[in-house]
């Protein structure tokens, strides 16, 4: 693969990672009656959306150790629920950072593991 694929194949990864986690960002910070809902529980909403966000960015940075890569989102998801003291209809919950964190750290674990090996054979 050529240098310009492989920056170009940077570029597009980062530019997904970048914008799911400013949709993290978006949604965690919005009034509570200003978020969507999905229907299924806070703790599922917030691990599905850490699992997708932390596989993009694990394939984004794949050579990037794991413990790199989980630090951030715990941080983040950390700095999130505290920030809700301060929304609107939003309460902090220990649950949910904990779902949040163990769902990028999943996310990262099944990218690094599952998915990273098809796309290196596959040669993206």
């Amino acid at each position: 693969m050529s240098k310009e694929m492989v920056r170009r194949d940077f570029s597009v990864w980062l530019t997904v990672a970048a914008a799911l986690w400013i949709v993290i960002a978006g949604l965690s910070l919005v009034p509570g009656s200003e978020r969507p809902h999905t229907g299924y529980s806070s703790d599922m909403e917030h691990l599905m959306a850490y699992f997708g966000t932390g596989a993009i960015t694990a394939l984004t940075f794949r050579s990037t150790p794991t413990i790199w890569l989980a630090l951030p989102f715990f941080a983040a998801s950390a700095i999130f629920e505290f920030v809700q003291i301060l929304i609107p209809g939003r309460s902090p919950l220990f649950e949910n950072w904990l779902a949040s964190s163990l769902g990028a750290l999943f996310g990262i674990l099944i990218a690094r593991a599952i998915v990273q090996p098809v796309i290196v054979r596959l040669g993206w």
